[in-house]
């Protein structure tokens, strides 16, 4: 499978079976689509009312829209939550990787955007998807009304410590992508589901290899619309207190959490996001 983001075909199947599985226990109402994009067919999963605002939601790396679940009942009750199966990632969207250094992911999200219809959205997303929030809403920015950011790229570097640290974890199979998981997630023991999953994704996922590009003090200064920033004070991906002063420095209130023992994985914030969308501009 040179040209796929998997190491061989029983193992996309066994990773998709697994996210098949973990959508069976789905306690909400909701519906699939795909939309064909000139980037590549995307998986969408929805739920809520189609006439109140709109809400994209944007999962991480080496991972798919499942980690959004726990949210979506939530969130649906007051909006239109559309979860996207990032292209190229271990979720049911085609396996197109594109250019990171293009415009092509923020041309991508706006041929989702235009399929559903709205003139504005608001978006949600968790390091790798908060990068393509803000690739979007630096792109787009008139036609986001809000943007939650969740511990995510772009905003400063990667450390340098938690490259090597995953270079080297990566070196010793499972053992090493489990004491990753430990150390991305703040845990001291991962959850059996969360485990396999990582299991799954070190033996048959190809990830992305190499850092996102970092935004630009032009860039974000694009960002006319109200910004929430999330991260976990003890975030190993990243250095927080700079990554907020960015925003401090370059909006004019954005509304900025550092949550107290918790890493790159935040927890437990779902109320605070409804809060944060509620509020009049």
């Amino acid at each position: 499978m040179k040209n796929s983001v998997y190491k061989s075909n029983e193992g996309k199947m066994a990773i998709l079976e697994y996210y098949r599985n973990i959508q069976e226990n789905i306690n909400f109402d909701y519906s699939e689509k795909f939309v064909d994009t000139s980037f590549g067919k995307t998986y969408l999963l929805e739920a809520g009312d189609e006439k109140k605002p709109t809400i994209l939601l944007f999962h991480g790396s080496c991972s798919n829209s499942a980690m959004w679940y726990g949210d979506m009942g939530p969130l649906s009750e007051n909006f239109h939550v559309v979860s996207i199966d990032i292209l190229g990632e271990p979720g049911n969207s085609d396996e197109n990787r594109l250019d990171i250094k293009s415009d092509n992911h923020a041309l991508w999200i706006d041929e989702i955007v235009e399929s559903l219809g709205v003139d504005k959205v608001i978006l949600a997303g968790n390091s790798l998807g908060g990068w393509m929030a803000l690739k979007y809403a630096t792109s787009f920015p008139s036609k986001v009304d809000k943007i939650v950011l969740i511990a995510p790229s772009g905003l400063v570097p990667a450390r340098l410590s938690f490259v090597l640290k995953s270079i080297f974890y990566a070196m010793q199979g499972e053992r090493g992508f489990r004491k990753l998981g430990e150390l991305i997630t703040g845990m001291d023991e991962l959850p059996e589901e969360v485990l396999k999953f990582n299991m799954l994704i070190a033996n048959h996922f190809k990830p992305v290899v190499g850092g996102l590009p970092v935004f630009s003090d032009e860039d974000l200064s694009k960002l006319i619309m109200p910004v929430m920033l999330i991260y976990g004070e003890n975030d190993v991906t990243a250095d927080v207190r700079k990554a907020a002063e960015r925003l401090e420095n370059h909006l004019l209130n954005p509304n900025i959490m550092i949550i107290k023992n918790n890493s790159h994985v935040v927890y437990n914030i779902v109320e605070k996001i409804i809060d944060f969308l509620r509020m009049d501009k």
